[in-house]
């Protein structure tokens, strides 16, 4: 007996030192995953993290989707840096099987990256210059951030900077990035972003990952447009970091995961974030020339309402907005919050068709409810196909950000819908489209992209790239409209569709991104 309690106790030890020493190389493995990325600038945008290994390479071998989205010149030049270096044996030794970090930093006019990439070991500092083929020009630059290298690399024609230090080594075609991440007095990555990034690296699997840091995204959309949309705008002000999986498909860039959002956040998206994801009901609603549907969905519209007013505080807006709201309940004999807020169904959509045209739809809870209300506080048009609101801003104060621009909309009931536009035209043409099944659904391209779609969520952002072609050259800055437009070079032409999906889950989203294009067969011509 005695012996077995001698022996458990022995066990029992040993698993408590074994356990000490796992956890203990866990978290060393943790710090050390979060100290490769902390030199990064702070400006980052997007962050790509991919390990050095030839299951990797393999697999994206003939992947055209990376090559569509930054361009065939850029592909080739990562690829000769691939060459140069992780062929290199030197390099190739204490970079195999090494994780590698591709960070992008949005400037004025232009779109930098800064690739990073940690050794195996520690090395020396001057390892970088004593292990370079002899045919790449080699020049020592001393800065106040300190020393790094001015390379020429003969099948490159740009000068690319690099910097070793003993743990690992960067890359940038930007010297001024360069310099920034060398720079301990410069800003870097925020502790938030370095500590959800080394949670979900720990846990990732996945061959390839993409990190949006939402505190950066207005700049990197701002270098991007001369206008932002109103959707686009959207995440402007969505604090927090998104951490992406990368998921295979051939002719789709795929990724899910999780956006975390900050505690102090107060965006219109945030208020979905607790809401349960609600099924999709608005796909016979899209006429063929649309170019962009955002979906809404809330399965608790109290606690979403009491959000909103929230935020409309937050805007100075609430005050003249329950001004108006009084006006409106002394001349009409209408309690709005009653009679108006409990009429709203648990799915909203803004559509925007190729023609600019802006159509709102507003899923209706009790269709006597709604004619009880809408009587109060609309007037009927002459031909009884439609209504106009009596006063504005019902549906801003109803709904929020979507509807804001529909002040005094025109609207109609149908099929458990209110569709609403900002003159009568607008609204008779869609639903003429509508009734001659003039509708997206009905293409074979729609129904295939649509099986990629989750069936549920709480915002879901569809764009239509060919309808949309028109809004996109408009308010593409000048160097990325050029981008767009050179099919030689890239390849937006061969993109149908680009989507993004967000499903509340308590404290973050569930997110899917998606962007399905056409594949080039070798030796064709681009369209």
């Amino acid at each position: 007996m005695k012996k077995t309690i001698v022996l458990i106790v022995i066990l029992f030890i040993a698993v408590i030192v074994v356990s000490s020493l796992y956890f203990s190389r866990l978290s060393q493995t943790q710090n050390a995953s979060k100290r490769y990325i902390a030199a990064i600038p702070a400006d980052a945008s997007l962050l790509v993290s991919f390990n050095n290994d030839s299951t990797f390479y393999d697999l994206f071998k003939s992947y055209q989707g990376f090559e569509l989205l930054l361009g065939k010149e850029e592909m080739k030049d990562l690829g000769t840096l691939k060459d140069t270096f992780l062929k290199n044996t030197a390099f190739s030794t204490l970079a195999s099987q090494q994780p590698v970090y591709i960070s992008f930093h949005a400037k004025k006019d232009s779109i930098n990256w800064l690739l990073s990439m940690p050794f195996g070991k520690v090395t020396d500092p001057d390892f970088l210059q004593n292990n370079l083929d002899s045919s790449i020009f080699v020049q020592s630059i001393q800065s106040p951030a300190g020393e790094y290298y001015e390379l020429k690399i003969p099948a490159l024609s740009r000068k690319i900077y690099a910097s070793a230090q003993p743990e690992n080594t960067m890359f940038s075609f930007s010297k001024s990035l360069l310099e920034s991440a060398l720079d301990k007095k410069a800003s870097h990555l925020s502790e938030l972003f370095l500590d959800k990034f080394q949670e979900n690296n720990h846990r990732n699997s996945s061959p390839l990952q993409l990190y949006i840091n939402h505190d950066r995204l207005k700049n990197f959309l701002s270098s991007l447009t001369k206008k932002t949309s109103n959707t686009l705008a959207l995440f402007e002000s969505l604090n927090g970091i998104s951490m992406l999986d990368l998921n295979y498909k051939s002719n789709v860039v795929m990724f899910s995961g999780t956006s975390s959002i900050a505690v102090s956040d107060s965006s219109y998206l945030s208020l979905f974030i607790t809401q349960k994801p609600v099924s999709h009901q608005l796909k016979s609603w899209l006429p063929i020339d649309v170019a962009e549907v955002a979906t809404y969905g809330i399965s608790d519209y109290r606690k979403f309402h009491a959000g909103l007013e929230k935020i409309l505080t937050k805007r100075k807006d609430i005050n003249q907005l329950q001004e108006q709201i009084r006006y409106i309940e002394d001349k009409k004999d209408v309690v709005i919050n009653d009679e108006l807020l409990t009429i709203w169904g648990n799915e909203f959509a803004k559509l925007t068709l190729k023609s600019g045209v802006e159509i709102g739809l507003i899923a209706i809870r009790d269709s006597l409810e709604y004619s009880l209300i809408a009587d109060k506080i609309s007037t009927v048009n002459a031909d009884s196909t439609s209504r106009q609101f009596d006063n504005s801003n019902l549906l801003y104060y109803s709904l929020g950000d979507p509807f804001k621009d529909f002040k005094r909309p025109y609207f109609t009931y149908s099929n458990g819908y209110l569709v609403v536009a900002n003159n009568q035209r607008s609204l008779f043409d869609y639903l003429t489209q509508v009734k001659d099944q003039d509708l997206l659904i009905n293409e074979e391209d729609y129904a295939l992209y649509d099986k990629l779609q989750s069936a549920s969520s709480n915002f879901s952002l569809f764009i239509h790239r060919e309808n949309s072609n028109r809004a996109i050259e408009r308010n593409l800055g000048k160097p990325f409209l050029k981008n767009y437009n050179d099919k030689e070079n890239f390849g937006y032409n061969r993109f149908y569709a680009f989507s993004l999906q967000l499903s509340g889950n308590g404290d973050q989203f569930l997110v899917n991104l998606y962007g399905e294009f056409k594949e080039e067969k070798e030796g064709e011509e681009p369209q």
